[in-house]
């Protein structure tokens, strides 16, 4: 049986607007199983539709505290031709998936879905709970002003002895600062808890089944989703797959990046984007003809010695090896950015290392102090989610020096980007609360529609393993590859989106074997 263990004035201003408009509606506890969910045009934007369902905080309790989840819609372009709604999930954890409803509308990002697919679905977005606009929310600190001062010197990820064990402090007093500030949400975040609270959303919307479309992590909800209700899967597409039975793991001991092969796949992708500049595919200066080794001397020579620089007007910072490698797994994820921001960041960092007082040593220095260096700073604004999921969801190296012995373990098998990307999840070595809801199988479903999977063959957070074992899993399932890198599928081919579609439109599927190519580069 299964076991289940841009301006922050002006976006809270926009967060208090539409919160105190969304109209609210029961799930749970009124007598009525399946209420209507009541819209209201959102304040922010007339195109979009807002409402809040409130759900149970415990599904085993419905007299629990409630959940009020914010949910949008963009409603079908043609209500004629109408055939019920999908749900996109954009994955994180962390993400609000409203505000990524809102970036499609306005054309900031590309839709996942054709046009014929919006002439044929509402689509909605639910924020997952502690995320977005869902309320209450998961709050690690009393201020944005406590936040930045508690970050404020932190490297992006800890190299040294005296560094780990400073995060280490940091982890255990954040944590503490997560169950204060939050309570007992804390205890109900994991991904059974948004599979179900999917479900009333589900009901809520009018449909027997479940038609969904989900990214990274919001795979793995579709996974589970599909395990605890398979007769209510409906047309169902998993794009970029978080795996679910790495993603629980069954070992404490073991780093969930290395279950998930998230530390390799980086390498794979970054190997990629060397051949691709080293053959010129795009244009990329980095590296003299060589990126890898000047890349892997650039760390090598960081960690021996990390460099002071200076910033145009006079304040210091320092150009270190978590800078150059945090930056450079980060910006690996969009292909479209390698030729104008990874390529030229790269030769920035060569020649500050060469001449730290260069035009190149100021701008990282700037970059260090108000752009990248914050932006990847740990304990920032979307990891209280993320720690608060991961840490519910995953077996993990249960202390300190158990989480330390399995990083330099598995440092020595992946050395590039292993640290980086182990120390994402640190904080989960100190987790003050263990998940009472959280799925670790037996895995494998028959459902009552085949699922949709696509991926791309190099991806540096959701390896293709991810999706091939996803369609393993999920009986009758079709999985759809992109012969490119990148983190996403839908957003580095055109071709996986026509293809998604089609499923979401008539159900059918690729022939097997048919493979799809990633856009050309601008």
């Amino acid at each position: 049986m299964a076991r289940f263990s841009r301006s922050h004035a002006k976006k809270a201003a926009i967060v208090a607007v539409i919160t105190s408009l969304f109209t609210t509606t029961s799930a749970w506890g009124s007598g009525s199983a399946q209420p209507e969910i009541a819209w209201s045009p959102c304040a922010d934007n007339a195109a979009l539709d807002c409402a809040v369902l409130t759900v149970p905080m415990d599904h085993t309790n419905p007299d629990t505290t409630p959940v009020e989840l914010a949910l949008t819609r963009s409603p079908s372009t043609d209500p004629d031709m109408r055939t019920g709604s999908l749900v996109l999930h954009r994955g994180g954890p962390g993400y609000g998936s409203g505000e990524y409803l809102r970036q499609i509308i306005d054309g900031q990002v590309p839709a996942p879905v054709t046009d014929d697919v919006r002439a044929r679905y509402d689509l909605v977005t639910v924020d997952q709970r502690g995320t977005g606009q869902s309320k209450p929310a998961v709050s690690c600190f009393g201020s944005k002003e406590e936040a930045a001062e508690f970050r404020d010197g932190l490297p992006l990820y800890p190299i040294s002895a005296a560094e780990r064990a400073e995060r280490f402090e940091h982890d255990r007093a954040y944590a503490e600062g997560c169950a204060e500030n939050t309570g007992e949400l804390l205890e109900h975040l994991d991904t059974v808890d948004a599979a179900r609270d999917l479900d009333l959303v589900r009901a809520a919307l009018g449909d027997e089944r479940l038609n969904f479309l989900g990214q990274s992590y919001g795979g793995h909800v579709g996974t589970v989703y599909a395990h605890l209700f398979p007769e209510r899967v409906g047309r169902t597409v998993l794009d970029s797959v978080l795996g679910s039975e790495a993603q629980v793991g069954a070992l404490p001991g073991e780093l969930r990046s290395a279950r998930i092969g998230s530390d390799t796949a980086t390498d794979a992708v970054f190997m990629e984007f060397a051949r691709q500049c080293e053959a010129n595919e795009f244009a990329c200066s980095f590296g003299a003809g060589d990126p890898v080794a000047t890349f892997d001397e650039l760390r090598a020579g960081l960690a021996t010695g990390p460099v002071e620089l200076t910033t145009e007007d006079g304040r210091s910072a320092t150009l270190t090896e978590s800078y150059l490698v945090r930056m450079t797994a980060a910006f690996l994820y969009q292909p479209t950015v390698w030729s104008a921001v990874l390529a030229p960041a790269l030769s920035a960092v060569e020649e500050a290392v060469a001449d730290p007082g260069s035009d190149s040593g100021q701008l990282i220095a700037s970059d260090l102090l108000d752009g990248s260096g914050v932006l990847f700073a740990p304990y920032g604004e979307i990891q209280a989610p993320y720690f608060a999921v991961t840490c519910s969801d995953s077996a993990n190296p249960g202390s300190p020096a158990a989480f330390v012995d399995a990083v330099d373990e598995r440092t020595a098998h992946t050395a590039r980007f292993a640290e980086t990307r182990a120390w994402e999840d640190s904080a989960c070595a100190s987790w003050p609360v263990d998940s009472v809801d959280r799925f670790d199988g037996p895995w494998g479903t028959e459902t009552a529609t085949p699922v949709f999977i696509v991926n791309n063959r190099l991806d540096p957070a959701t390896p293709l393993s991810g999706a091939e074992r996803a369609a393993e899993l999920l009986s009758e399932s079709h999985l759809l590859i992109n012969e490119g890198p990148g983190h996403i599928a839908s957003q580095q081919s055109t071709c996986t989106v026509e293809a998604a579609s089609r499923y979401l439109l008539d159900g059918s599927m690729p022939d097997e074997g048919v493979t799809c190519e990633s856009d050309p580069l601008p």
